[in-house]
Parts: structure tokens; C-alpha cells; sequence
């Protein structure tokens, strides 16, 4: 299997794009290709990612009806500004991982860093928060699902929460 990183369109040819081979995936057994519930799979390969650094934002809100509604459902999270503006969908696709600096800010909800672009079809970058406890160690709290647009107002990209997953990750990572 190979993943074309930088394409948003299946049928088109890119100049920038990027295509990396898997060498191994796992899916998880209960994803739904209609609702995105269970969005997960473990796949090794390397990659290059970009960044976005966007807020989390409360599940309530989330699954309210001026954002995502009924398609978001329990085991996702979501990060975005409800404004709109920044995504990771905006950022040079094939620029490398590198530590974001972090601008002081009077905002208030918790920063994450989204890697990946969330427009439909982009799936699988990590979405990381850096642990207050120690300054630059980041936590993974993410997987890319699925978006709606691009730094839309009121479409915050939406994310497979892995702490719901841990004992499935442990099960298909461990070797």
C-alpha cells in the first residue's frame, strides 16, 4: 500500500506531492466507513507532516448543532478556532516535523498541534498537546478523522480520541 501525502483529490496529479510506502497496517475492526466512529489504525512508514497550532475544544460544543452535530460521537475529539482561519490544510504539505514555537497568548483553552491536514479524505496525522507537567514533552491525544472545509468557522477539524484506545494500540503495536 502506498499513502500520497499532499493530494486532496484521488483522480488528479500532484507536482507536490509525496508517496511513501507502508509497510505494515493494522485497521481498526469496528471503523465505520459511515460515520467515521473508530477511526484508527496503526500503519509504519515514514512521513513528513505539517503543523497548525489550534485549540481543543469541548465535546458539548462540538457536537452541538452549529458545528458537527450528530456526526460527532463518543471516542472523538475536536481542535480548531470556532472562528475559523488555521488548519494544517493551509501549511506548506511537505514541510518537516519540527518543534512549533509557542506565541504568548491570552487565549485561555488548551493548545494542541494538529500535523496533518483534516479535510475529508486526509486521515492519520497526529494531533499532540504538550504535557504541563514537563515543558516540550508532547502527548499524543489525536488522529487526524475527518474535517469539514478548510478553517472553516464553526468546523473544527474532528480527531479519534486515543485514550480511548490504548488497549487496542497496545494489542496491534506490541512486537
Amino acid at each position: 500500500m502506498t499513502v500520497v501525502l499532499g493530494q486532496d483529490r484521488h483522480n488528479q496529479s500532484c507536482e507536490q506531492c509525496q508517496s511513501l510506502a507502508v509497510r505494515t497496517y493494522h485497521l481498526h475492526e469496528d471503523f465505520s466507513p459511515i460515520t467515521y466512529q473508530h477511526d484508527l489504525g496503526a500503519e509504519e512508514y515514514a512521513s513528513f507532516l505539517q503543523e497548525a497550532q489550534v485549540p481543543l475544544i469541548p465535546p458539548e460544543s462540538c457536537s452541538s448543532s452549529s458545528m458537527h452535530g450528530a456526526a460527532f460521537v463518543p471516542g472523538m475529539l475536536c481542535a480548531g478556532f470556532p472562528e475559523g482561519g488555521v488548519d494544517a490544510c493551509q501549511v506548506n504539505p511537505l514541510a518537516a516535523l519540527r518543534p512549533a514555537p509557542t506565541p504568548a497568548s491570552t487565549d485561555p483553552r488548551p493548545r494542541a498541534l494538529s500535523l496533518v491536514p483534516s479535510t475529508q479524505g486526509d486521515s492519520g496525522g497526529p494531533l499532540v498537546c504538550e504535557e504541563e507537567a514537563a515543558e516540550r514533552r508532547l502527548i499524543l491525544r489525536g488522529i487526524v478523522s475527518w474535517g469539514s472545509g478548510c478553517g472553516d468557522r464553526n468546523k473544527p477539524g474532528v480527531y479519534t480520541d486515543v485514550a480511548n484506545y490504548l488497549t487496542w494500540i497496545r494489542e496491534h503495536t506490541a512486537s
